[in-house]
């Protein structure tokens, strides 16, 4: 019951809105101090943007960034989805395993003149 007056409150107040869509000013500061108190790194508000999700913010990427027939390079283990989002922005989806027990990827830098058009 406390959520249906709270959203008549302020459906009543007129503040009804779209919030920006690379995040609302006070949850991107969060995410400044964050990324400072954890990571040690300064960032501007310019540089940050809150989505979703994850998947949803490596598809927009994807969408802006692929070109058909664009080799598109991610590592493995891999999210089941991300070969198929590849293919929806006309990309070629090319996974690449870890070599070692880390999990961490060589994108094959020695073998990336193979790829036409890597991203």
């Amino acid at each position: 019951m406390d959520a249906i007056i709270s959203a008549i409150a302020l459906i009543n107040s007129g503040e009804v809105r779209y919030t920006p869509v690379d995040g609302i000013p006070a949850l991107k500061q969060a995410i400044i101090r964050y990324t400072e108190d954890f990571y040690g790194r300064r960032v501007t508000p310019q540089h940050v943007i809150a989505s979703s999700g994850a998947k949803q913010a490596i598809m927009v990427a994807l969408q802006a960034l692929v070109n058909p027939q664009e080799e598109v390079i991610f590592p493995a283990p891999y999210w089941v989805s991300y070969p198929e989002m590849v293919k929806l922005c006309g990309g070629v989806p090319v996974p690449v395993l870890a070599e070692d027990a880390v999990f961490t990827p060589d994108c094959g830098i020695s073998n990336r003149s193979s790829l036409p058009t890597p991203r």
